[in-house]
């Protein structure tokens, strides 16, 4: 579960990679921060001529800056990232998502935000896309009231191919399976009241823009994984204290593997690939742990 920013400064950019001014041509994409380590542009490079094909503001890309019209002059000390605004209910506050009102102490209709929190993430592992997501949320005095989540997906040469919006949670981490047609994201909200919104995780189909998952997890856990090990292959890691609970979305197959592994299993793991987890075995022998014969099978259906 995580602690939203509002409470804790968090790391902005969890799967970004970190590049000076610099420009750097050997990567078709390049993420730029700023003296304050805040994420400030995604560079689209051609790596073959050697030229900056264009670059995106990620600020001025936000569509909460400019629904909130947010600007340097209300940052708070404790985040870059972290906004007062004048004090407002939340039912006034027009977002282009659907907003997301967690149970709390206060009653609803005394809710007043005076602060909003904005975060960006980039995951630009591809050569062919590169996802940016942006997650808003809402607070009163601290306290976690609602948030409201996008994501846009370009091509190599900048193009926006996909768009996902009216995202009613946060995104805490995502991926992009390794030939691009598929996207997977965590989300989970907890702060000092406790659990806000319960962990989960959403995978899209980005060929069709549809939402074909959204898996709501009803035990407490400590984190989630995102992996894709090959093409058309998803992994879920959910990881708990003394085990790890490992759900594989096959694509091309159609099927979804399952498999709890305790904690001496899960040392023995040595590589994920596409028929199966490599395992070493007593005598130290790696042996090949098929998703067939060895993870619970069931059809996926969407």
């Amino acid at each position: 579960m995580r602690h939203f920013i509002f409470l804790i400064v968090t790391v902005i950019s969890i799967n970004a990679f970190s590049q000076t001014e610099k420009e750097q041509t050997n990567k078709p994409f390049t993420v730029i921060k700023d003296s304050n380590n805040k994420l400030k542009e995604l560079v689209f490079y051609d790596t073959i001529n050697n030229f900056k094909i264009k670059s995106i503001d990620l600020t001025e890309n936000n569509p909460y800056y400019k629904k909130l019209k947010l600007d340097n002059t209300v940052k708070t000390e404790q985040s870059s990232n972290l906004y007062n605004v004048n004090e407002a209910s939340l039912n006034s506050i027009i977002l282009p998502a659907d907003r997301k009102h967690y149970h709390r102490t206060i009653k609803e209709k005394d809710i007043k935000i005076n602060q909003a929190m904005i975060e960006e993430i980039v995951y630009h592992k591809l050569k062919n896309k590169v996802a940016v997501g942006y997650t808003l949320g809402l607070a009163h005095d601290f306290y976690m009231a609602g948030v409201s989540s996008e994501i846009y997906i370009y091509d190599y040469q900048g193009n926006k191919v996909n768009s996902i919006i009216n995202i009613d949670v946060n995104i805490n981490r995502f991926i992009l399976t390794n030939e691009g047609n598929y996207l997977c994201f965590s989300y989970g909200v907890e702060d000092e009241s406790g659990i806000m919104l319960k962990d989960g995780f959403r995978i899209y189909d980005l060929k069709q823009n549809k939402l074909i998952v959204d898996n709501k997890i009803e035990t407490t856990i400590n984190t989630i994984g995102l992996y894709s090990p090959v093409d058309d292959l998803l992994i879920v890691t959910l990881n708990e204290f003394r085990k790890q609970t490992a759900i594989v979305y096959d694509f091309e197959k159609n099927n979804i593997y399952t498999r709890i592994f305790s904690k001496d299993e899960f040392l023995k793991i040595k590589s994920k690939g596409k028929d199966g987890y490599k395992m070493v075995d007593e005598n130290g022998k790696i042996n090949l742990e098929t998703y067939l014969k060895t993870f619970s099978v069931e059809e996926l259906q969407y």
